[in-house]
């Protein structure tokens, strides 16, 4: 890169020259007075932000809106300027990328691509971006002022304080919901461009992996991280007492710090079944023709969470030593794979089964057990349905009818 002085000697137009394309659709050539360029600005990527001597590379692409064609000449090129002094930076739409600077991916498309070196810059401070559309390099059609680029001497954003976590924390199984407070500071949140902060929660095993994370964002500056972490924190997590969990507070220009939480303990206990309430019908009467249906709904707990996106893995419903998948998906119209579950996300599982009207009388013994997403098993349930022949094509189910259920009996 090269620092040009004397910027007022660069050949200079201060707005961009739009005509309107009037020529018919079947003419081979247009005409040089209705030749046209416009900066598309929603494809155009520029880096507003840039951390002043940091050896970062920042990439530019500006797209172009043209009926110039190659054979024209036309070409883009780009710099930057602060007071008298400018900074040039090559632009290509040839879809070569050989090295750190020229990373265009396709070319003539129009999407003029180049870099910068943030070291390139002489020093920090407003620099304006500029953008030349050129004839044959020597023709400038225009000069563009696109924005300010920032080039700033950034500071690392500091998690000053922390409660609501420790280290040596035990999360038991069902643990009260815990408010978090974090304080983050950064210089640079003072001062135009104005800086700000992502907080970004990690837990990890022992060995680094990371098993869950969350991100957390504020209002402005001035105020803490707030945020809670309930018992479904633990959802999926084995027990263990080697967890750690990281705090990690990043600000715009990729600069970030860090504080860990060591040895934390987390209890993650089975899911339980509610025998009041398994719901199933005692008798169903086998149909003179056609089909009818049935269902077996549980009520799950778990403390962990009890839904399926929680800490719920399975719940299975095991008929003549065949298990059935039991959903809370609320698939009640679906037929004939679906669970006919009537409410998504209640807690409640279903199974429903069809029955037709060549099956035989019998009684099915049943069981209904639940594991969670750690392979914690759950207590067992059980029921038996007695299968009788009817005279009308409807089945009682503790003393009232129903025939809404929807799903496939095998």
């Amino acid at each position: 890169m090269k620092i040009l002085r004397n910027i007022n000697a660069i050949t200079a137009i201060t707005g961009i020259l739009l005509m309107i394309w009037s020529c018919a659709q079947d003419d081979p050539v247009t005409p040089d007075e209705d030749k046209y360029f416009l900066r598309d600005i929603e494809r155009s990527v520029v880096p507003f932000r840039i951390k002043a001597e940091s050896n970062e590379i920042y990439r530019y692409k500006i797209a172009v809106e043209t009926n110039y064609g190659i054979n024209d000449g036309f070409k883009i090129d780009a710099f930057f300027r602060s007071g008298q002094d400018s900074l040039h930076m090559d632009l290509y739409d040839d879809g070569v990328s050989d090295d750190s600077l020229r990373n265009d991916l396709a070319a003539s498309n129009n999407i003029w691509s180049g870099g910068i070196n943030a070291n390139d810059f002489p020093y920090d401070g407003d620099w304006k971006i500029n953008v030349n559309y050129l004839l044959s390099d020597s023709v400038v059609l225009a000069t563009e002022e696109c924005g300010t680029v920032y080039v700033v001497i950034n500071s690392l954003p500091v998690i000053d304080s922390l409660s609501g976590i420790n280290d040596s924390d035990v999360f038991e199984s069902g643990f009260d919901t815990r408010n978090v407070e974090v304080t983050v500071s950064d210089s640079n949140n003072l001062t135009v461009p104005y800086d700000e902060q992502v907080l970004k929660l990690e837990l990890l095993d022992n060995s680094g992996i990371v098993l869950k994370e969350s991100s957390y964002s504020r209002i402005n500056t001035t105020q803490d991280f707030l945020f809670n972490i309930d018992s479904t924190f633990a959802a999926a997590i084995p027990f263990s007492r080697n967890y750690r969990i990281k705090l990690t507070a990043t600000d715009l220009y990729g600069d970030s710090s860090f504080r860990e939480l060591t040895n934390i303990t987390i209890r993650n206990t089975a899911p339980v079944l509610d025998a009041a309430g398994l719901v199933y019908p005692d008798t169903v009467f086998i149909p003179v023709q056609d089909s009818i249906y049935f269902s077996v709904t549980v009520k799950v707990n778990d403390p962990q969470g009890h839904l399926e996106y929680q800490d719920i893995d399975e719940v299975t419903v095991t008929i003549n030593s065949v298990p059935f998948s039991m959903r809370d998906d609320g698939n009640e119209n679906y037929y004939p794979y679906n669970s006919g579950d009537l409410i998504k996300n209640d807690g409640i599982y279903t199974a429903t089964f069809k029955v037709k009207s060549t099956n035989i009388e019998a009684v099915y013994p049943f069981q209904v057990q639940a594991c969670d997403k750690v392979g914690n098993l759950s207590n067992v349930l059980n029921g038996q349905i007695e299968f009788i022949n009817g005279s009308k094509n409807h089945m009682e189910i503790n003393g009232y009818e129903n025939s809404n259920y929807i799903d496939i009996f095998k």
